[in-house]
C-alpha cells in the first residue's frame, strides 16, 4: 500500500461518514466536500476515516488505526479484521432488515459515485487515495468473509462504473481540444496564434495523462475484482458484476462493448440463480435496442442466440418474459437474425398460463395468424368454415371461444384484404409482386361476396332479434337497420364509436348506395335529435329547488348525449344545430348546478365537436358569415361553459382536455400558414381563466405521488392509469405555454415540481424547459427564478426564518436550483441572461436576521454558470 506523507497521529476516525450515509438525510456532496476538506488538512486521518467508512459499511465493529495503516500491508490489516468480524447473525448493512436499513445500498453508491464526481478534477489523479481504495477493495473482496466480499464488490464496481463516465467525459474532451487545434493550425500564418497552439497542446498532454490514470484504475478494478466476482459463490454478487458491466457497455461502447467483454454475459446466461440471469437479459436489450450498436453484437448473436431463444421457456416467469421482450427487440433491430425455426418455438408462449409472459407477444390472433398464413393460409381463409362456427346454434361455444374465434376472423380479413403485418414484425420486402396484388384482389372480392350476407347475422349474435335474407341491396338494409338497433341500444364508448366509425366508411359518395346509407345515416341522428330535444325540455322544466328527473330518465339523456357525441366525432351533425340545446343545459348547469353530473361531460363533448366542425366551414370567402356564430360560439360558449363546467362534472379531467384542445386551436397559431382571414376567431384567455387552468393543475395533477407496485394486481394497474392521465393533463397545459396560449410564467407553477414529481413528469417538465429555453433564454431564467422564489415564500411563511437552510424542504429547494442550474449547459458564454439581481428579493425584515437572507445559497448554484464580471457585480 502507498503511504501518505503526513506523519500526524491521530486517533482512529469516528464513524460520521457511516452515520450520515446511514441515515440518508444530509446532502451526498456536501457531505463529500466536508471529508475532502478534513482529507486536505491530513491525509493520513481523511484517508483512514474513508477506510473505517467501508470496514463499517461491511458490518465489521473493527477500525483500522494509524499504527496498523503505516505498518501493516493490505493483506495483514484484512486478516485483523476478520479476526474481529462477528458472523453469527449473518446480517450485516446490505443485507439486514428493518426501515433503518431499506435505503442504506442507494446511499452507500450515491456516496461512492459522488466521491468520483467531485475528484474528478484533481484528486482522483493524486495517485495516493484512490490507488490505495482500489487496493483496499480489490483485498476486502477476495475475502472469506461474504460481508467484506459483497460490500467490496458493490463499492468497487459501482467505482468502476463512475471511472467509467469520467473517461468518457475525458475522451469527448480530448476530441473537442483536437478539432480546437486543428482549427488553430489550419490558420493562415498571420491568424494563428502559437501561444493557444502551444495550450492546447499541453492541455492534450494532461488529457492524455488523466485517461491513462483512469484506465489504469478502470484495468486494475476489472482483473482485480469483476474477474474474480462475477463467478463468485453469492449470486447477489455476480447479479452486481452482470449489471454494472452492461452500464459500462451502453455508457462507454467504443471501449467496452467488444467480444472480450461481451463474453461474461454470455457465459452467464446459463447461470443457475433467476436473478443473475435476469440481469443478463436486461443488459442485453438495453444494447441490442440502440441500433447503433447492433453491428457489434453479430458475432455474439450468433453465438449465444440459441441459448436466448431456449429461455422463453426459462422455469421463472419473470425470466421468460424478459427474454421474450429481448427476441422482440432483436427482430425489430437485427433483420434475418431470427430465423422461422427460433419464431415458432416462440409463438407457443401465447398459450402460457402466466398472462405476463403472454401478453409480451401483444395481440395474440394478429401475430398468430401473421405466423401461420404461409403454411396454413388456405385453412385460415376459409371464411365459410369460420362463419358457420360463429352462426351454428349447436357449437355450443363458449363466451371465451367465440371471442377468440372472432378476433381469429377479423384478423385473417385483415390480412387478406390489407397484407400487412402486425406491428413489429418486419417481412423483409418492399411491397406486393403482380401475383400476390391478383391474389389479394380475388380475396377481396370473395370474402366481400361472403360476409355482406352474413353481416346482419352476426351483428345480431349481439342479443339482437334473428334475420336473414339473400340479394345484397336488402343485405344492406339489413345491415344498416341492425346497425341502427345496435346504436339505439347500447351506450358503451367502443360499441358506439365503432358503429359510427362503420357508417362513416359506408357513407361515401363515391359509391353507388351512397344515397340509401346517407339517408339512414339522417333517419338514425334524427331520431336521436328528437329524443334528445324531449329529454332535454322535461330537464329545462324542471323548477329550481325542486326534486330532479329519475334515474330512469337521467341515464336516458346522458346515453342519448353520448351516442350524438359518438357519431359528432366521425359525422358532419351541424345541420341538426345541436349547438344551441346543449348550450342551453350547461348555462342551466352553470346557473343553477341542478342538472345531473352524468349528463354534463357528454354535453361538453357536443359542444366541442360542433366548434370544430363550424371551423371546418370557415373559408377566405365565406368567414364573414361564419364568423359571427363560430366566434360567439368560442368565446361565450367555450371558454365560459368549459371552465364551470370543470367544477359541475365529475369527469373534470376530460373536460380540461376538451378546453385545452380548443384553447390550442383557437390559438394565434392557426392564422399561419396564409389563413389570416380567421384573426377574429383567435382567443386569448384572460387571466382568471389562465388562473384556473393553474389551479385545476395544481389540484388535479401535482398530489402526492403514490407507490406503484411490479404491476400486477388490479390496484396497481389503476395508479397506473391515473398517472397516465395525469401526465396527459400536464402535458396539455405545458403545450398551451410553449405556444403561447397561457402566459409564460405559468411555468412556474411546472417548474417549481420538477424534483419532487421527477419520476411521474420529469421528462416532460424537462422537455418544456428546453423549450422556454429556447424561446427565451433571458425569460425562463427569470421564470426558474420565480419558481425558487415561490417555494421560498411558501416555506418562510410556514417556518419563519429561523433554521430555514436545515430543513429537508430547503435542501430539496437546493437540490432544485442546483438542477435548474444544470440545466443551461456547460458553456459560460450562452449564460449571460442568468442574472439574480438581490434586488429583486423580498425587503429584509427590520430587524433579527434578514428573512431573504438564506435565499442567497439557493442562488449560489448559479454561481458557476457566471462570468467573472457577474459575480464582482453581485
Amino acid at each position: 500500500m502507498v503511504r501518505g506523507h503526513g506523519q500526524k497521529e491521530s486517533e482512529p476516525p469516528a464513524s460520521d461518514l457511516f452515520d450520515a450515509v446511514k441515515a440518508a438525510k444530509s446532502d451526498m456532496q456536501s457531505l463529500v466536500d466536508e471529508w475532502l476538506d478534513s482529507y486536505k488538512q491530513d491525509q493520513d486521518a481523511g484517508f483512514l476515516e474513508l477506510v473505517n467508512f467501508f470496514i463499517r459499511s461491511c458490518g465489521c465493529k473493527g477500525t483500522v488505526t494509524q499504527e496498523m495503516f503505516r505498518k501493516m500491508s493490505n493483506s495483514e490489516i484484512i486478516r485483523h479484521l476478520t479476526e474481529q468480524f462477528n458472523e453469527d447473525s449473518g446480517d450485516y448493512p446490505l443485507t439486514a432488515p428493518g426501515p433503518s436499513w431499506k435505503k442504506f445500498q442507494g446511499s452507500f453508491c450515491e456516496f461512492v459515485r459522488t466521491l468520483v464526481f467531485r475528484c474528478q478534477y484533481g484528486l482522483l489523479y493524486d495517485g495516493f487515495p484512490m490507488d490505495n481504495l482500489i487496493s483496499l477493495l480489490t483485498g476486502l473482496s477476495d475475502s472469506q468473509v461474504r460481508a467484506f466480499r459483497h460490500t467490496s464488490t458493490l463499492a468497487a464496481m459501482t467505482l468502476m462504473t463512475s471511472l467509467v463516465r469520467v473517461a468518457l467525459q475525458l475522451s469527448v474532451h480530448k476530441d473537442y481540444n483536437h478539432r480546437q487545434y486543428e482549427a488553430e493550425r489550419s490558420k493562415g500564418p498571420g491568424q494563428r496564434a502559437p501561444e493557444r497552439l502551444e495550450s492546447l497542446l499541453e492541455k492534450r498532454k494532461e488529457l492524455q495523462e488523466h485517461q491513462e490514470e483512469i484506465e489504469g484504475m478502470m484495468n486494475a478494478l476489472f482483473r482485480g475484482v469483476f474477474v474474480h466476482r462475477y463467478r463468485d459463490v453469492l449470486p447477489e454478487i455476480r447479479a452486481i458484476c452482470i449489471e454494472e458491466i452492461g452500464c459500462w457497455m451502453q455508457s462507454y461502447s467504443t471501449s467496452f462493448l467488444t467480444d472480450s467483454y461481451l463474453k461474461y454475459i454470455g457465459w452467464t446466461l446459463h447461470d443457475k440463480h433467476r436473478e443473475v440471469r435476469l440481469k443478463c437479459l436486461k443488459a442485453l436489450k438495453g444494447l441490442y435496442s440502440n441500433q447503433d450498436l447492433t453491428a457489434r453484437l453479430e458475432l455474439f448473436t450468433s453465438r449465444f442466440k440459441d441459448r436466448m431463444v431456449s429461455m422463453v421457456m426459462d422455469r421463472e416467469y419473470d425470466v421468460a418474459v424478459e427474454a421474450v421482450k429481448l427476441l422482440t427487440v432483436i427482430l425489430k433491430n437485427m433483420e434475418g437474425v431470427l430465423t422461422d425455426g427460433d419464431c415458432e418455438s416462440v409463438y407457443p408462449v401465447v398459450y402460457a398460463s402466466n398472462r405476463a409472459l403472454a401478453s409480451a407477444l401483444h395481440d395474440h390472433a394478429a401475430y398468430l395468424v401473421d405466423s401461420l398464413w404461409d403454411c396454413a393460409g388456405s385453412q385460415l381463409k376459409n371464411w365459410e368454415s369460420l362463419t358457420s362456427l360463429l352462426l351454428e346454434k349447436d357449437q355450443n361455444l363458449g363466451d371465451v371461444q367465440e371471442s377468440t374465434l372472432i378476433e381469429i376472423l377479423v384478423s385473417s380479413v385483415q390480412q387478406a384484404s390489407e397484407g400487412h403485418p402486425p406491428v413489429g414484425r418486419v417481412t423483409g420486402r418492399k411491397g406486393l409482386t403482380p401475383k400476390e396484388r391478383k391474389i389479394q384482389a380475388n380475396d377481396k372480392v370473395k370474402l366481400t361476396e361472403h360476409l355482406i350476407p352474413l353481416l346482419p347475422q352476426l351483428l345480431a349474435k349481439v342479443e339482437l332479434p334473428h334475420c336473414s335474407a339473400s340479394g345484397n341491396e336488402w343485405h344492406l338494409e339489413l345491415f344498416l337497420q341492425q346497425l341502427q338497433e345496435v346504436v339505439v341500444k347500447h351506450a358503451e364508448p367502443a360499441v358506439l364509436e365503432a358503429g359510427a366509425h362503420a357508417l362513416y366508411l359506408l357513407c361515401n359518395p363515391e359509391f353507388t348506395f351512397f344515397s340509401r346509407v346517407d339517408f339512414a345515416r339522417s333517419q338514425l341522428v334524427d331520431l336521436l335529435t328528437d329524443r334528445f330535444q324531449q329529454e332535454l325540455e322535461e330537464l329545462l322544466q324542471v323548477e329550481t329547488g325542486s326534486s330532479f328527473l329519475d334515474e330512469d330518465e337521467v341515464y336516458s339523456l346522458a346515453a342519448t348525449l353520448k351516442r350524438l357525441s359518438a357519431f359528432y366525432n366521425a359525422h358532419d351533425l351541424t345541420r341538426w344545430e345541436l349547438y344551441e340545446p346543449c348550450y342551453r343545459l350547461l348555462r342551466k348547469a352553470v346557473d343553477t348546478g341542478e342538472v345531473p353530473h352524468q349528463v354534463m361531460l357528454p354535453a361538453l363533448t357536443l359542444v366541442y365537436f360542433s366548434i370544430l366542425w363550424t371551423l371546418t366551414h370557415v373559408s377566405g370567402s365565406g368567414a364573414s358569415q361564419v364568423n359571427m356564430g363560430l366566434s360567439r360560439g368560442n368565446r361565450n360558449g367555450g371558454a365560459c361553459i368549459f371552465i364551470p363546467s370543470l367544477q359541475a362534472t365529475v369527469s373534470t379531467e376530460a373536460a380540461f382536455v376538451l378546453l385545452s384542445d380548443l384553447l390550442l386551436i383557437f390559438s394565434p397559431q392557426m392564422i399561419v400558414g396564409g389563413r389570416d382571414f380567421l384573426r377574429p376567431l383567435v382567443f386569448f384567455p384572460e387571466a382568471t381563466l389562465q388562473s384556473e387552468l393553474a389551479s385545476f393543475l395544481m389540484d388535479h395533477v401535482f398530489i402526492q405521488p403514490g407507490e406503484l407496485g411490479r404491476g400486477h394486481s388490479q390496484e396497481d394497474h389503476l395508479k397506473i392509469e391515473q398517472l397516465h392521465q395525469r401526465r396527459r393533463l400536464l402535458a396539455g397545459f405545458c403545450k398551451l405555454l410553449i405556444y403561447g396560449v397561457l402566459e409564460m410564467d405559468a411555468a412556474s407553477d411546472v417548474f417549481k415540481h420538477y424534483n419532487k414529481f421527477y419520476n411521474d413528469y420529469g421528462d416532460i417538465i424537462k422537455e418544456t424547459l428546453t423549450r422556454a429555453r429556447q424561446i427565451d433564454r433571458s425569460h425562463c431564467s427569470r421564470i426558474l427564478l420565480l419558481s425558487l422564489k415561490q417555494l421560498y415564500t411558501e416555506l418562510l411563511q410556514e417556518q419563519g426564518p429561523e433554521g430555514l437552510n436545515e430543513l429537508p424542504a430547503f435542501i430539496e429547494m437546493r437540490d432544485l436550483a442546483r438542477r435548474f442550474a444544470l440545466s443551461f449547459g456547460p458553456q459560460q458564454l450562452q449564460n449571460r441572461s442568468i442574472k439574480f439581481s438581490l434586488s429583486e428579493l423580498p425587503a429584509a425584515g427590520s430587524s433579527g436576521q434578514p428573512p431573504n437572507l438564506a435565499f442567497l445559497e439557493l442562488l449560489s448554484e448559479f454561481s458557476p454558470r457566471l462570468f467573472h464580471q457577474d459575480k464582482q457585480l453581485l
